[in-house]
């Protein structure tokens, strides 16, 4: 991605950024967030990949499609995403759900009470875990 208005002085000069795709970027917050040791990135790493995937749908056939890439390319960090996942939402007391709820603004999903709340993100990670886990 180019940002062509990036100001130097009195110039205005291209940035190329690189932006990662959906994919990636949730297979890297995916990984990265066990080996946190700050709780707060932690829970801000998995709220990200439930915010994706809950208010992304339009991407999601692209996420899984180039996630079972992923897996192809690098089985065992892909087993460990799994492994992260499936030890993190197992079920509505999971530590992953309680880290995501923690992150809710109150303009999130405001039709919603807490336990409510809860079990759509538990329902949301549940979703995921099973399409990347089927062939």
């Amino acid at each position: 991605m180019t940002i062509d208005d990036f100001r130097i002085g009195e110039e205005l000069h291209p940035l190329k950024v690189k932006v990662p795709s959906p994919e990636a970027y949730i297979f890297h917050k995916g990984l990265i967030f066990q080996r946190r040791t700050n709780k707060q990135k932690k829970a801000k790493d998995l709220y990200y990949i439930f915010d994706i995937l809950a208010n992304c749908p339009e991407l999601r056939e692209g996420i899984i499609k180039g996630l079972k890439e992923l897996e192809k390319a690098y089985a065992p960090w892909f087993s460990r995403f799994i492994r992260n996942l499936e030890e993190n939402f197992s079920n509505l007391t999971s530590e992953g759900i309680i880290m995501v709820f923690s992150q809710r603004s109150a303009a999130a999903f405001p039709e919603l009470n807490n336990e409510q709340f809860k079990q759509y993100i538990f329902g949301v990670f549940q979703e995921f875990i099973e399409e990347l886990s089927t062939s």
